[in-house]
Order: C-alpha cells, then sequence, then structure tokens
C-alpha cells in the first residue's frame, strides 16, 4: 500500500488513478484476505487539507483508506479532510472500505460514486474537532455489517445521504451525534 506522513505545512492531495492490491487469499473461494495493510495509510500534522481523489481501485486485507487529520501538529489547527470516490473507482477491504477520522477546525466531506465493499463497514467517519460532517452515496457500498457509520462529537452539522445502493447485514446507516442540541441530516 501507500504510507504518506505530513509534518509540515501544506495541502496534501493523493490522485489514485492506479490499482492497490494487497494481502493473501485466505482460501480458494476468495472470501476474504489476510495478511495484508492498508491500501493507503495517510496523516496530515501539517496545517492544511488531505484530499483523496479515487478513479482507481483498491483491493486489500486491512483498511481501504485509513485517513486522519490530526490535530497534534505544529499550527496543526485548521484543514478538511476531504474523500471523492468516483464512478468506476472502487475499494474491496477486508476491515472498513474507507476510515476517516477529523481532529480539527475544518470539514470532514466523503463522496461515493463508486463501488466500496468493506468487511466491516463500508464507509466509517468520525468528526472529534469544530466542522460538518457530510457523506453523499450515490454509488454502491457492500458490508458484513454496517454500511455507514457517521460520528461528530461537536454541534455542527452531521449529514448522510444515500441516493445509491447500501446492502449490509446490519444497519445500512448509523448515525451518532454525540453533542447536545446537535443537527442531524439523513
Amino acid at each position: 500500500g501507500i504510507y504518506i506522513r505530513n509534518a509540515a505545512s501544506g495541502l496534501v492531495a493523493l490522485d489514485l488513478a492506479g490499482d492497490i492490491v494487497s494481502g493473501d487469499f485466505e482460501n480458494e473461494d476468495d472470501d476474504y484476505r489476510t495478511d495484508g495493510g492498508s491500501g493507503v495509510y495517510a496523516v496530515q500534522y501539517g496545517r492544511g487539507d488531505l484530499t483523496v481523489d479515487l478513479s482507481g481501485s483498491i483491493d486489500v486485507a486491512g483498511l481501504g483508506l485509513q485517513l486522519y487529520l490530526s490535530n497534534s501538529g505544529v499550527n496543526a489547527q485548521v484543514g478538511d479532510l476531504l474523500v471523492d470516490v468516483a464512478q468506476g473507482g472502487s475499494i474491496t477491504a477486508g476491515d472498513a472500505g474507507i476510515q476517516a477520522f477529523n481532529y480539527r477546525v475544518g470539514a470532514l466531506n466523503i463522496t461515493n460514486a463508486g463501488i466500496i465493499d468493506g468487511y466491516v463497514a463500508g464507509i466509517d467517519a468520525t468528526h472529534y474537532g469544530v466542522g460538518e460532517l457530510n457523506i453523499a452515496n450515490s454509488g454502491t457500498i457492500y458490508s458484513n455489517f454496517t454500511g455507514i457509520i457517521a460520528t461528530h462529537t461537536g454541534a455542527e452539522l452531521l449529514s448522510v445521504v444515500n441516493s445509491g445502493s447500501i446492502i449490509s447485514k446490519q444497519p445500512a446507516i448509523t448515525v451518532n451525534s454525540l453533542a447536545p442540541n446537535a443537527g442531524i441530516y439523513a
């Protein structure tokens, strides 16, 4: 997979048009993979945004996209975490397809028009900072457990819009707003 760590200031932008494959197949039926890490692990400690545009494919045993916008770096108070899976883009993961955390002042926006197949969750997004959390799915999400998990600890808008398909064995969408009087749009 790909590992990115930025401790300086500036935008971290990933444009993933190719294919990422990691891990071994567990059995002959290719039901799940083992011994593999994340397709992309990216953490932004510096001041600035973290953006991911995926038009290619990720096929891994672990997390498809593992993304952190951390507030522990120098001058790292502000930044947006933006993820876009384009039509034709795909993620197949033995864990969550997308796992994203924003600990800052700024937005956490995830848009899927492709296909996400995450064993544990299709999209698992948590905003611990100040700013909106928006998830929009017009593609297809498959999960053995939950299709979309959205958690916000702040009082800002938490929005989940699904105009596509979510196929899961547990709740299709789980929304957690942990602040009193917070707005939820689902």
